[in-house]
């Protein structure tokens, strides 16, 4: 899977979860390379009334980085085993 592959998926999944939690918010979502050779995908969310999305410290938010990183790990195993991701949900 190529690396803009990766991010249009990360991104489609991460419009799709704040679309079924109804969060009223702008989805911002950036790519970075690192040194490893990993593709770094940050997912952040901006707007008013965000204390549902973040929770209790943070609980919501890390929960929602679980959910989206194991969602897109599983997708580019199924096309490519040698490709590493990593996502940061803030």
């Amino acid at each position: 899977m190529e690396s803009h592959e990766i991010f249009e998926s990360a991104t489609r999944e991460a419009e799709t979860l704040k679309e079924l939690l109804q969060v009223d918010a702008k989805l911002n979502v950036s790519q970075e390379e690192s040194e490893n050779d990993v593709i770094l995908i940050k997912v952040s969310f901006e707007g008013d009334d965000l204390g549902y999305l973040i929770g209790g410290r943070g609980r919501h938010l890390m929960s929602l980085q679980y959910v989206l990183s194991n969602i897109v790990r599983n997708k580019v195993r199924a096309s490519d085993d040698s490709t590493k991701v990593a996502m940061i949900v803030d």
